[in-house]
């Protein structure tokens, strides 16, 4: 355990005391929930859901769908344990908002008292002050009532309070080391996974606090796979590709693997000694440069800067996973010369780049920890094991990932210099020659390529980092040469040609990396036409069709630039963290415009980059000596980053919902920081902290109680956020839905007008803040027609139509509405522009008949119904129509064929059976007139 700052304990104030007054200070806090009803998204899970509604019954059911799944095939994510809740509390109560709010004030409860469980176990339940200001601080902080106060969000309850009860279940077992807890443990935390993914961030955080503690290595090990496997386990469940479960888990791995080399590692002594080397870089001295530098650490820099530099011009980040992988290796295996230190990092390594779109750059890495292993271990034997290990790896990894053998070059190239760097170290050859050959590699392929015209890159970075390392420690490496693989490997991995390199790997960075861009490029520049939607995925996808997401939405999915990306991104994990000290104001979405697409340039952007990396450091530098801030940072910046839109899309950006979990990091970070400066106040300072903190719990609580009021209802909450929400698209696009679907239910009409006249001034707002904003157009449409401007309801629906080419029902609405305003040449070109669009669209059929038949253009709409006829045979409309305008013609006898045909259709239509009956009549046939007078009055009847 960490070591507890020694304090006395306040003879008022137990750790037992605390729990009841935190209990009952959430109760007062949250009780007023238990009010409110039913409310955005909770549809999701309640209300006639498609699962739930069916109670425990579909609970099997519930295991093998995905969390959200609507008429239209979209779906998204896995969350079945949240799903059962809600069915099994359907079985019980049925849909009732009360009993549903109770629940979640329950789970909020158990989180609270899981909280304390675990700040206790990590404190010793020696420092009272530092439970005492961060459990009130999580109490009490007003980011929580959008999970407590809203139903839905129940998954993000679910998820936080698994995670802590499974990080006490690790404590239990630390302390008893009874294997019992073991599965305990692993049962709960695929629990809170299967709840939602937020505690994802625990598989690293619940490992990292038992290290920093010095814990059993075993027992760290054996907490760390009960984590990592239900990890596994819920990936697999959530049925995603192969290669996405294969890099996940290759990525939580090796995350684990730096968990414990990184901490163990001497890092402030490493990073000083290699400064120190650094400087004497630019101070040469050819007689002594060997004790001055090791260059093996130059050439990790160098080639981190330039992947590092790389990952962010072209937005792949993945390639920075093996690169971070070496750097953070390299000093601690400089210090261990151990095989299995090697050999499980290597392997993956080369286990995960073969499943990135890296293409070359990860051949790099495979060779360079084979020489680095070579450097330091000295040990030919070993290092040949290294080497085939890397290839047949690699085979096999490929292999999984295409379904067909690797191409040839991409196993017997990296053989072919494995077996010559090999020869070389085995025959015991001088170092200068080794350099002469891999020169000459290096010339000769680079001649070829002249005369050839073609170079592929992944055979010259072989030859060229076994030079590189060959000069490593020795006096042969020249500042200029230095200067020179700089330049050369920015070149490299920046994509940009050098002066050797030609027509081959120009073409295939046009194929492989140009293509994409200019894909990305073409969508950039329709999107500022008409950005409608974006095909996004989540990192963590869930079964079936992932639901796109419009640009109001994620508007930064559109965004063409880098600096607009990390901009906007870095902007977000500040609103975050500022929100975190001032929670105000809160709103139930944002999205576009509310949150703007920005620049690196940003003063914002700046600072929120200072704060994160101040933050990351100080958690870094301070985690020895204050062990509490320093998991707390770390809790807190692993959360957040899970939701900054880096890792997978938000829709909205930012939800308050989504800083849950990071605020456990945040209150025991905070918590611990007020108890540090309060142990060490003097008496009237230790007031001023008291009355200080005493101030911001007041302000917290009522805020989070003026925040559940707000939640009562759907009208209630989106009129009062909209005041902050006056740039979001989507927001007032809420609110307009919401007050006309809700004045279909005033009795007043006049109550109902304004209300329809207020939604359209909302649309109109959203629609004036995204001008290619879709469903707003429509729906703008409706409101028109519903108030009685007709002639603005055509105009939204004719834009509607341009916009959209695809959605042909806006050129019916507006035809029906030119048909209602008399403009029937206006009507005419709406219902041909569906048809020339859509032939199966029967409506517009039957429409344009009708507006043929008011103009009385008779042989216009007989030749509109009998196609209709001909593409709907069995339909009634069309046969019935054409029946009623030869009718109006005067030709009965054709009418009455019709009007039979269309009987046989439909044999209950009264009207037409009089029609019927009276031809006959008027044709002298007084049997079938009778008849059918019959038929038509046992309808009647």
């Amino acid at each position: 355990m960490a070591k507890a700052v020694n304090t006395k304990q306040s003879p008022f104030i137990s750790v037992r005391n605390l729990v009841w007054i935190a209990l009952g200070f959430a109760a007062i806090l949250y009780g007023n929930t238990l009010k409110n009803v039913y409310n955005i998204d909770d549809e999701l899970v309640t209300i006639k859901h498609r699962l739930t509604s069916k109670g425990i019954s579909a609970i099997p059911e519930i295991f093998t769908n995905p969390y959200y799944k609507d008429e239209m095939g979209y779906s998204y994510e896995y969350r079945p344990v949240t799903l059962v809740t809600f069915a099994i509390e359907h079985e019980l109560f049925g849909d009732n908002a009360t009993v549903s709010h109770f629940i979640n004030l329950l789970l909020y409860l158990l989180c609270i008292f899981l909280f304390i469980l675990v700040a206790t176990k990590m404190s010793g339940s020696e420092n009272i002050f530092f439970l005492f200001f961060s459990v009130l601080l999580f109490v009490a902080h007003p980011l929580h009532t959008e999970v407590v106060a809203s139903i839905k969000n129940r998954d993000e309850l679910l998820s936080l309070t698994g995670g802590l009860l499974a990080f006490w279940l690790a404590f239990k077992f630390i302390d008893s080391g009874s294997y019992l807890y073991l599965p305990m443990l692993a049962l709960t935390f695929i629990g809170a996974v299967l709840s939602k993914m937020s505690v994802f961030s625990f598989v690293f955080i619940v490992p990292f606090w038992f290290i920093i503690t010095n814990a059993s290595g075993r027992k760290i090990i054996l907490i760390t796979l009960s984590l990592l496997l239900p990890s596994i386990a819920a990936l697999l469940l959530r049925k995603m590709e192969p290669s996405q479960i294969v890099f996940i888990s290759a990525s939580l791995s090796l995350l684990l693997i730096f968990i414990f080399v990184s901490y163990r590692t001497k890092w402030s002594d490493y990073i000083s000694d290699n400064a120190g080397r650094l400087k004497n870089l630019f101070s040469y001295d050819e007689n002594n440069f060997s004790a001055k530098i090791d260059t093996t650490d130059i050439i990790v820099l160098v080639i981190t800067l330039a992947v590092i530099a790389y990952s962010f011009i072209t937005y792949n980040f993945f390639v920075l996973i093996p690169v971070l992988a070496v750097v953070l290796i390299t000093p601690y295996f400089k210090a261990r010369h151990s095989i299995i230190d090697f050999f499980l990092p290597g392997l993956l390594i080369a286990f995960l780049s073969a499943f990135l779109e890296t293409k070359h750059i990860e051949w790099f890495y495979y060779f360079f920890l084979a020489t680095l292993f070579l450097k330091t271990n000295f040990n030919k034997t070993y290092s040949l094991i290294s080497y085939v290990t890397f290839a047949l790896f690699f085979g096999v990894s490929y292999y999984f990932k295409s379904g067909e053998l690797p191409e040839a070059d991409r196993v017997i190239i990296p053989l072919f210099f494995v077996g010559v760097d090999f020869a070389l170290g085995k025959f015991n050859v001088k170092k200068k020659i080794t350099v002469a050959v891999w020169s000459g590699i290096i010339l000769l392929m680079l001649l070829l390529s002249f005369l050839v015209g073609e170079l592929d890159f992944a055979p010259v970075v072989f030859p060229f980092a076994a030079l590189l390392l060959q000069f490593a420690g020795k006096k042969i490496l020249p500042r200029t040469f230095a200067l020179a693989i700089v330049i050369f490997f920015a070149l490299a991995v920046y994509n940009i040609p050098s002066p050797f390199v030609k027509i081959r790997f120009k073409a295939k960075a046009k194929t492989e990396t140009q293509a994409v861009n200019e894909s990305s490029q073409t969508q950039a520049e329709s999107v500022s036409t008409v950005p409608r939607s974006i095909n996004t995925q989540s990192t963590i996808p869930g079964n079936g069709v992932d639901r796109p997401l419009d640009f109001v939405e994620f508007p930064l999915g559109f965004s063409p630039t880098f600096s607009e990306k990390f901009g906007t991104i870095s902007y977000v994990l500040g609103y975050y963290l500022k929100m975190m000290f001032v929670p105000y104001p809160m709103c139930y979405y944002y999205g576009y415009n509310k949150i703007k697409i920005v620049n690196l340039s940003n003063i914002w952007v700046l600072l929120s980059i200072i704060a994160h990396l101040v933050l990351l450091f100080s958690a870094i530098f301070f985690i020895r000596k204050y062990p509490f801030y320093g998991i707390g940072v770390l809790a807190y910046l692993s959360s957040i980053f899970l939701f900054s839109n880096l890792v997978s899309p938000v829709a909205g950006m930012i939800g308050d919902r989504l800083a849950f979990v990071a605020s456990f990091g945040f209150c025991i970070a905070g918590g611990y920081a007020l108890s540090h400066l309060y142990e060490r106040a003097t008496a009237q300072n230790r007031k001023i902290i008291t009355v200080g903190f005493s101030f911001v719990l007041v302000v917290y609580s009522g805020i989070t109680i003026a925040r559940n009021a707000q939640w009562k209802d759907h009208m209630t909450l989106y009129k009062h956020d909209i005041k902050y929400l006056e740039e979001s698209a989507q927001a007032h696009n809420l609110l307009a839905k919401r007050l006309l679907l809700e004045s279909f239910q005033q009795r007043s009409s006049e109550k109902q007008y304004q209300m329809r006249l207020e939604g359209v001034k909302h649309y109109e707002k959203a629609i004036a803040i995204y001008p290619e904003f879709f469903n707003p157009h429509i729906d703008l449409g409706k409101a028109y027609l519903l108030v009685n401007r007709l002639d603005d309801a055509a105009r939204i629906y004719l834009k509607a139509a341009k916009m959209d080419t695809t959605y042909y029902d806006s050129w019916f609405q507006a035809g029906g509405i030119f048909v209602q305003l008399q403009k029937y040449p206006e009507a005419i070109i709406c219902f041909e522009k569906v048809i020339s669009k859509d032939s199966s669209y029967l409506q517009a059929y039957n429409s344009l008949s009708e507006v043929y038949f008011r103009q009385k253009n008779y042989e216009k709409a007989i030749d509109i119904n009998l196609r209709a006829i001909e593409l709907f045979p069995g339909n009634y409309d069309p046969v019935v129509n054409t029946g009623k305008t030869y009718f109006t013609m005067g030709d009965k006898a054709n009418a009455l064929i019709y009007f039979e045909k269309a009987y046989l259709i439909n044999p209950n239509d009264r009207n037409l059976i009089l029609a019927i009956a009276g031809i006959y009549k008027d044709f002298g046939d007084k049997e079938k007139s009778d008849y059918y007078f019959l038929k038509a009055q046992q309808i009647s009847r």
